[in-house]
């Protein structure tokens, strides 16, 4: 588990699943309504049997994302 800082401020929660290769990260995206548990299964396998690194970021308001108190800034843009 780890977090990286938004533009805006946010702290933004993503899981990584490390690989062994040097090739391009798999970037697991969760749905409008979902987080990151729903790789908990997958993330771990795509990364053991490819090699890749695996990343699952959760957006901003799910999981354990920070929540913006401003509405919009829950735009595609930010």
């Amino acid at each position: 588990h780890q977090h990286w800082q938004s533009p805006d401020g946010l702290a933004l929660h993503f899981r990584r699943y490390e690989g062994r290769c040097e090739r391009s990260p798999v970037i697991c995206l969760h749905g409008l309504t979902r987080n990151a548990r729903d790789f908990e299964q997958l993330a771990p396998h795509i990364a053991s049997t490819t090699g890749r690194l695996v990343l699952v970021p959760e957006m901003r308001g799910r999981g354990r994302s920070a929540y913006a108190a401003d509405p919009a800034t829950y735009a595609i843009p930010t």
